[in-house]
C-alpha cells in the first residue's frame, strides 16, 4: 500500500466526522451562545481520536492497517486501543531492520 493511500485511509474518518459535525451544527439550533464552540471541540477530538493512525500513515508504518483498526475499534473500550495504537505507531520493526541493514 502506498503512503498516499495510507494517508487517505487515515483521514477518511476525520473528514466524515467533520462533515457530519458541520451538518449537525448548521441545521440545528443552539441552546445558548456558548454552545457555538462545540463544533470546534468535536473537530479537535476526532483528530485526536485518529492521531495514532495519522502518525502511522505519515511514518509509512509497515503495520498501518492494524494500527488503524485498533485505533478505530479499540479506542471506545476505555481508551485502551488508543494507547496501544499510539505506541505501536512509533514502533516499526521492519523499519528498524531496514535502517540497520
Amino acid at each position: 500500500m502506498t503512503t498516499t493511500a495510507k494517508k487517505v485511509i487515515a483521514y477518511i474518518p476525520v473528514a466524515l466526522f467533520w462533515a457530519l459535525d458541520w451538518w449537525a451544527f448548521t441545521t440545528g439550533s443552539y441552546a445558548s451562545e456558548r454552545d457555538k464552540i462545540l463544533p470546534v471541540y468535536f473537530a479537535v477530538l476526532i483528530f485526536l481520536y485518529m492521531l495514532p493512525a495519522i502518525i502511522a500513515a505519515h511514518r509509512n508504518h509497515s503495520h498501518f492497517f492494524g494500527i488503524w483498526l485498533v485505533d478505530l475499534l479499540g479506542t471506545p473500550i476505555f481508551l485502551v486501543g488508543w494507547f496501544i495504537a499510539m505506541v505501536w505507531a512509533f514502533v516499526d520493526p521492519k523499519r528498524k531492520q531496514a535502517v540497520s541493514s
